[in-house]
């Protein structure tokens, strides 16, 4: 099933930054758009669903008080305001945030993620579609589920926020299916999933596999690495994959089997994937040189598996190619 709410297209930044310079904001709600799109083109949108409303306790089990309420304040602002950020206060216990929302930029760790007054609605959506795809697969023990999750997620911790997440969708899905068994992350988005791993990086019931651009020269820059393999009771639980520069699906293969194997070595009974359609070729803010038959085959990897299996979306900006991605992704994982 794929599951989808009409609330994750109310997040529309009229625009962004990026490297200094104002720009067309990356998530744009046309992400969506072209995926319910090539959905419905290809007779697919037979599979949606919408999700039930969760209440929030789900994201407080993994989100600071402090930064979901920091967040769920930009209702509060008019239709026409929005924050970006600009200014990054220096955390110690001296300093705290005292400035109304446009000034405050306590728990943004970057300058290209906008909130405005439909911020809060759609990121509470996308957890939404997440949550009800782990309750699907949770009551089903077998089978999958695709959450089109937006604002994507990975890049959020427990108390900040940035790189064109707010809660982190699949963090929050994996802590409320881990309840019930252990559960596995696999990040496929291009860029390192960096919250996700700072959230579970102790955790000894969830284990976080990345595969990933090397962030020596990819968004975030400071997480991803090797050496990073979590600590205390979660030692050994994180596993970085860099991948190097235009690497194509072939390549790409040796590194989904050393993820596999650490996956399976951990034997979850839930698998959560961050998928990201960013490794395609005309994307701008990677290097990977995937083709549209890849997320076929890709898909197809997943699902021998064998394991139930929840997708969140992540990026994946080229509008143009986008939603074929995905339809190629879903057929995959239908076969």
């Amino acid at each position: 099933m794929i599951i989808h709410k009409s609330e994750t297209l109310m997040h529309a930044p009229a625009f962004g930054w990026d490297h200094g310079k104002g720009d067309t904001y990356m998530d744009r709600k046309e992400r969506i758009e072209v995926i319910l799109d090539a959905l419905q083109q290809n007779d697919l949108d037979e599979l949606l669903v919408p999700p039930r409303e969760f209440d929030m306790q789900p994201i407080r089990d993994v989100h600071s008080p402090d930064l979901v309420n920091f967040i769920r304040s930009s209702e509060e602002l008019e239709p026409d305001q929005a924050v970006y950020p600009y200014v990054f206060p220096y955390r110690k216990d001296i300093c705290s945030p005292r400035t109304n929302l446009h000034e405050a930029v306590y728990y943004c760790f970057d300058v290209g993620t906008v909130m405005h007054r439909g911020t809060f609605p759609a990121a509470k959506a996308a957890v939404d579609t997440a949550l009800e795809g782990a309750t699907r697969i949770r009551e089903e023990k077998q089978g999958w589920a695709f959450a089109l999750c937006r604002p994507p997620g990975h890049h959020s911790d427990r108390d900040f926020y940035g790189g064109l997440c707010f809660f982190n969708n699949a963090a929050i899905a994996a802590r409320y299916l881990s309840a019930q068994g252990r559960t596995a992350i696999l990040d496929l988005d291009f860029h390192h999933g960096n919250g996700t791993q700072g959230i579970f990086y102790y955790d000894p019931e969830v284990l976080y596999v990345s595969i990933h651009g090397d962030t020596r020269r990819h968004f975030p820059f400071m997480t991803g690495h090797p050496d990073e393999i979590g600590a205390g009771p979660g030692e050994g639980l994180t596993y970085n994959l860099p991948l190097p520069a235009d690497v194509d699906f072939d390549r790409y293969r040796s590194y989904l089997d050393r993820a596999f194997k650490r996956i399976h070595a951990f034997s979850p009974q839930y698998l959560v994937v961050s998928m990201g359609f960013d490794a395609f070729y005309t994307e701008i803010l990677g290097d990977a040189v995937f083709q549209t038959r890849d997320y076929t085959l890709l898909a197809r990897e997943l699902r021998a598996l064998d394991y139930p299996l929840l997708i969140c979306l992540e990026g994946g900006y080229d509008l143009d190619a986008l939603g074929t991605n995905v339809v190629h992704f879903v057929s995959g994982v239908l076969e």
